[in-house]
């Protein structure tokens, strides 16, 4: 893999004054390329981040419009699960495309609004045309849209996780928010960290089939030859862990983790030979303190599941846990460069009162935190075509900051 210069090499230290405004990250320039900022989004010494902003001046057409938008997210999110109930993706998929009345035929729809159906899904691009109709070639034929392809194509990386989500969100919406939000019991609430066992397994094989893709993007922008121990804290059953360890031979790895992943991780661990690289701790971080005397702590696909004075208190573990000049990673979506996605998310926590809020969190509020908590050399690489996660690295001083 092709070393990537250290954060403290690229730029300068990140002093605020302030918290850095909620439309902080609107206002960082884009690196030039080949440039040393294009390695990362840099927050420089300095640097106003209070420009002002034009105030938004809504049309009543604007509102109109706006009003349609809305009512147009609720029409695809009924269309899509309809589509996949009905097995729609998986036929065209083996079928390859198909004419509306052979739609119609195939899945025994009521002729009309089986049509009516077959035009809207081509118009929220669930279908797309594959042959256009004439007198000699017959009607329009149709075959899945990028979404529908995914979700139906055996391998993709994220079909099972689309079929899996889809399922987890409509049973969050299928509550009655109001009295939801009038404090109605919830029949089967989700609870988080899981507490049976076959949740347990369910969260992990959610997170397995997305780890690896993560690593995958941690490492365009880390070289963990760096550092020689490693602390994952929330690493699942040692997915990225074992992968780590068994490609670099000099280093070590410690899991942490509550009993029931725990377990999982040492199996998985065992089944793949690595019981002296890899390491397993049993503790819950909400309550426990974490090990130290680590180069490098990584919170992979954690920080979004929590609310923001858990994260803090994560973070300020992970100050504890380092040594001098080690540092921390965060990877994971960021809720202004994954707004659809944390809109999702957060609405499917919303009956689950073991979920905090805000859990999607901006930039600008890991800035302000490890900030506050003395981190410098603050990096983030922003999400890019292949993923959706960010990467933010910061490190420990040598020495605590009064001394320096």
């Amino acid at each position: 893999m092709t070393s990537v210069p250290s954060p403290s090499t690229i730029g300068s230290k990140l002093t605020l004054e302030s918290p850095p405004p909620s439309n902080f990250g609107a206002h960082l320039p884009i690196a030039a390329e080949g440039s040393p900022q294009a390695f990362g989004v840099r927050f420089l010494e300095g640097t106003n981040m209070d420009a002002d902003v034009a105030e938004s001046k809504w049309r009543p057409l604007d509102v109109e419009d706006r009003f349609y938008e809305f009512l147009a997210g609720g029409c695809r999110a009924t269309m899509l699960p309809a589509m996949i109930d009905l097995g729609l993706d998986r036929m065209l998929y083996e079928r390859g495309s198909m004419s509306a009345p052979e739609i119609v035929a195939a899945l025994a729809l009521e002729p009309t609004r089986g049509k009516k159906w077959v035009l809207l899904l081509k118009s929220i691009d669930l279908l797309v045309v594959a042959q256009e109709g004439d007198d000699t070639s017959g009607p329009v034929r149709y075959t899945n849209g990028p979404l529908p392809s995914a979700m139906a194509t055996p391998g993709t990386s994220n079909a099972y996780f689309y079929r899996e989500f889809l399922r987890y969100w409509r049973v969050a919406t299928s509550y009655d928010i109001v009295k939801t939000l009038r404090g109605a019991p919830i029949l089967h609430p989700v609870r988080y960290p899981p507490v049976a066992w076959d949740d347990t397994v369910l969260l992990h094989e959610w997170m397995r089939s997305g780890a690896l893709q993560t690593l995958k993007a941690v490492r365009r922008h880390f070289d963990f030859s760096e550092v020689r121990t490693m602390l994952d804290v929330g690493g699942g059953d040692a997915t990225m862990a074992c992968k780590l360890a068994s490609e670099l031979a000099e280093l070590q790895v410690t899991v942490f983790n509550v009993p029931q992943p725990a377990y999982m991780a040492r199996q998985n661990i065992s089944t793949q030979g690595l019981v002296e690289r890899v390491k397993v701790v049993e503790g819950d971080f909400r309550k426990d303190p974490l090990p130290e005397g680590f180069e490098l702590v990584l919170y992979s696909r954690v920080l979004a599941d929590w609310p923001p004075d858990i994260c803090r208190m994560l973070l300020e573990k992970a100050h504890n846990s380092l040594l001098p000049g080690g540092r921390v990673m965060i990877a994971e979506p960021l809720r202004d460069q994954n707004p659809n996605l944390a809109i999702a998310w957060e609405h499917s926590y919303l009956p689950y009162d073991d979920f905090g809020a805000w859990v999607y969190k901006p930039l600008a509020d890991y800035v302000t935190m490890l900030t506050e908590i003395g981190f410098t050399d603050i990096i983030s690489y922003p999400r890019d075509e292949a993923t959706i996660h960010s990467v933010i690295i910061a490190r420990k001083p040598e020495a605590p900051l009064a001394e320096v």
